[in-house]
């Protein structure tokens, strides 16, 4: 929208500098070329400005990248789980938290986070890898992933793991994604909640700060702490018994 707004004032300014000119200088040829000139010189000043402005400023990226929309942290939550046992089979992921974040070196938005427990203990973690895509609109966006399971009950299957995550805003706070995993048969659908002051506070956990939470051992801490206040539904809406998968480490 502010691209289409920055466009029209460029062409109106276009108009503006055509008449002004053309009542200074007449039809002239001195006239003429001022008007592409300085026309010429102002969109390429635009242009420029919604290149570096993106890349140096988190404002310019909110006003001029769509892409920026999924900036912050965020709850992965309501986890439904599918495998080869069917649905809602038993797996220790729960719950994740992450974080998307910009790349000036790539110009581009890299994820990093980690998958907890029932108990809010760090089950495994992960990050994107090469380039992050994203819807024109910058509402969808999709990424590969490597990551490592960390939880040391699952004993000695290969901790390893890759796949492919798809993540889609319903609103501004709140979507809903899926994960393919490769080496397992195994596919996640989850819902996303994003971690706000106003979602801190009606959790009751002021104590942990936004900026803070890039870091994975505050996002560790801020798990524990959810769960301990009862702010996780487990499997909502998950109906029947669950099942033990034997591909439940992921």
């Amino acid at each position: 929208m502010l691209n289409i707004f920055g466009r029209a004032v460029s062409a109106v300014f276009a108009v503006v500098v055509a008449v002004l000119v053309s009542t200074l200088y007449g039809e002239s040829i001195t006239g003429k070329l001022l008007t592409v000139l300085i026309t010429a010189g102002v969109v390429a000043l635009f242009e420029v400005l919604k290149i570096w402005l993106p890349r140096h400023s988190a404002r310019g990226r909110q006003l001029l990248d769509p892409r920026s929309q999924f900036t912050g942290v965020w709850l992965q939550e309501g986890v439904k789980q599918y495998g080869s046992d069917g649905v809602n089979i038993e797996a220790p992921n729960r719950f994740a938290i992450f974080v998307v974040g910009y790349q000036k070196e790539t110009d581009n938005y890299e994820v990093d986070g980690a998958a907890y427990t029932a108990e809010g203990d760090e089950h495994a973690r992960w990050e994107s890898t090469d380039v992050a895509n994203f819807a024109k609109d910058g509402r969808a966006m999709s990424y590969e992933f490597t990551g490592t399971i960390t939880n040391a009950d699952l004993g000695p299957e290969d901790p390893r793991r890759t796949g492919f995550c798809r993540l889609k805003l319903l609103d501004g706070d709140s979507g809903r994604g899926r994960v393919d995993h490769v080496a397992v048969n195994a596919v996640l659908l989850f819902n996303l909640s994003r971690v706000t002051t106003k979602w801190l506070v009606a959790h009751n956990l002021l104590q942990f700060k936004l900026d803070n939470l890039k870091d994975p051992v505050q996002r560790n801490r801020l798990a524990k702490a959810l769960v301990a206040s009862g702010g996780i539904p487990i499997l909502e809406g998950a109906a029947g018994p669950r099942k033990r998968s034997q591909t439940a480490g992921f």
